[in-house]
């Protein structure tokens, strides 16, 4: 029996071997399942130059994401099939009960390249200019018997959702959530007044903010960012537990031999290196950083027991 279990591992260990070595020798697919695309392609471009082998994108974008992820996760553990994956996939494990792959244990973090603000903004005649005006401002049409202050989101379970909820928990207030099938539907609404308020990523508002249709409260990250410099931090204003930053990565399948990650991440993260991509990656609106395997991991740990905790204390679960 030892005999027998020595020769499969043995077989076993033979066959990732082969993989490490043989990476790229096909074409490679990099499966898109939450946002992104364009930094995909742009980094798909690249890579194919590198491994002098086709980088295809393919979206797949069903089920909140969780069809390319189960996709990667059930492949071959060669390095063939990539899922370029986003902070949506922490979330939604903290929010469903039933899931066709686990993030966590079927997916190997390679590279983290890019990240991205999430701002609060506000319909523009809304009488706030802080975090704390809104607080006053809900607390008082509430005590007045009104219906009090709404915030949209893109749909249950959502980060727009999330974040919205975290700042009721944060503080102590209770506004309402108001979901939508689509982003362009709740801004409409945010600009015609019928919605006060909407977590968003920056890049997808700023314009709007520039032309002065809606307004800018904070940022979710630590720092300023750099396309909003003088806009303040929601821990400048008093609400540190309300950082968090949206990011984009890669992962493959967690049977994938160490050498094959460390290649796509030493790879990967010399292009996203190069002043060129930057410039361009910069010109779409993203921020580039890059975090390694464990750094990524560590990361995306951290998002899921934040976003555990809140939608645990809101009872959100979305089936």
């Amino acid at each position: 029996m030892k005999k027998i279990l020595f020769i499969s591992y043995l077989f076993l260990g033979l066959i990732n071997l082969s993989y490490a070595q043989e990476f790229p020798n096909k074409t490679v697919h990099l499966i898109v399942g939450s946002g992104a695309d364009q930094v995909a392609r742009l980094l798909g471009e690249r890579l194919s130059v590198t491994w002098g082998q086709a980088v295809i994108v393919e979206n797949r974008l069903a089920a909140g994401g969780m069809v390319a992820a189960d996709t990667v996760a059930k492949s071959a553990p060669d390095g063939s099939n990539i899922l370029l994956s986003s902070s949506a996939y922490p979330l939604l494990q903290a929010t469903r009960t039933k899931m066709p792959v686990n993030f966590f244990e079927d997916l190997t973090p390679v590279i983290m390249f890019s990240r991205s603000t999430f701002i609060l903004v506000v319909n523009k005649d809304l009488p706030v200019s802080n975090l704390n005006e809104i607080i006053e401002l809900a607390k008082k049409t509430k005590e007045k018997g009104g219906r009090g202050l709404n915030y949209g989101s893109v749909g249950p379970g959502t980060t727009s959702h999330i974040a919205g909820e975290m700042f009721n928990q944060e503080a102590n207030i209770n506004l309402t959530h108001v979901p939508y099938k689509s982003f362009p539907a709740a801004v409409t609404d945010l600009i015609a007044g019928e919605l006060e308020m909407i977590f968003a990523p920056l890049s997808s508002v700023l314009p709007l903010i520039k032309d002065g249709k809606i307004k800018a409260i904070g940022v979710s990250t630590e720092k300023h960012d750099p396309y909003l410099p003088e806009l303040t931090t929601f821990t400048e204003q008093g609400y540190p537990n309300m950082t968090f930053v949206g990011w984009n990565g890669f992962h493959v399948s967690s049977k994938t031999p160490p050498t094959i990650v460390q290649k796509i991440y030493q790879d990967t993260n010399k292009i996203i290196s190069d002043p060129t991509f930057i410039a361009k990656a910069k010109q779409m609106g993203y921020q580039l950083v890059s975090f390694n395997p464990k750094e990524f991991s560590d990361l995306q740990d951290k998002d899921f027991k934040k976003f555990s905790a809140i939608t645990k204390k809101a009872n959100i679960k979305v089936d």
